[in-house]
């Protein structure tokens, strides 16, 4: 990031409009935690980062767990933004290693909601259409009514922030983030998915585009391993 755009986050981040934003996701992070137990999930990404700082400051020892995989390190620097992250914060860490699935995947196989009844997730309405459609019907705080999930409930604190929100937080707050977002538009919506065998055809061509120029290192790792996706 130049300086140029952390001075324009910067002056984002002392908006009225941005700390009554800030204001509203702790209050909802507060609900959701008088609930039942509670964990925030982490990928490292930069709407992960804000949420897992957020909900620190009101719980600093809140679960905080991260889905790994081998790959990670050929698509950023992850391993350094997690021990920066962990070196200044010393959130209570949590490591599963999703080998290649997706996160929703290996949720369901650890049923982690038995024991944290309540998800705290990052997941933002800019970010997709079906975010935006899910957020939009369901609201932040949703509890599951059918399903192995039934009773269980997802919270979105900063499901309506913008782009810019999330940077203004970050550089507010000096949180460490991905390499990769240098490298892209920093208004882009997510940049930092990996790819597996329940992504379809289409998010796969997208993410192969624009691993070609952000990591080639794992863009020429699944040519080599998955040559189906080309």
């Amino acid at each position: 990031m130049n300086k140029e755009d952390e001075l324009m986050f910067a002056g984002w981040s002392r908006l009225s409009m941005f700390k009554r934003k800030v204001w509203q996701a702790k209050e909802l992070i507060k609900e959701s935690l008088s609930i039942a137990p509670a964990y925030v999930a982490c990928s490292w990404g930069k709407d992960s980062i804000v949420l897992t700082h957020l909900c620190q400051s009101i719980q600093h020892d809140i679960p905080v767990i991260s889905f790994s995989h081998p790959e990670r390190e050929l698509i950023s620097n992850y391993k350094e933004v997690e021990s920066t992250y962990c070196d200044r914060f010393s959130p209570q860490l949590i490591t599963i290693s999703i080998q290649g699935d997706h996160v929703p995947v290996k949720v369901s196989e650890t049923k982690l909601w038995k024991k944290y009844p309540v998800a705290l997730v990052g997941l933002r309405t800019e970010e997709s259409s079906n975010r935006s459609r899910s957020l939009r019907k369901y609201g932040l705080i949703h509890q599951f009514k059918t399903g192995n999930r039934a009773g269980t409930w997802r919270a979105c604190p900063i499901g309506w922030w913008g782009w810019k929100d999330v940077w203004g937080y970050i550089v507010a707050n000096k949180l460490p983030y991905l390499e990769t977002y240098n490298q892209l538009s920093f208004s882009k919506g997510r940049t930092t998915d990996h790819l597996s065998k329940e992504t379809n055809k289409w998010w796969q061509r997208k993410r192969l585009e624009e691993f070609a120029i952000t990591a080639p290192g794992y863009y020429h790792y699944l040519r080599d391993n998955y040559p189906e996706m080309f």
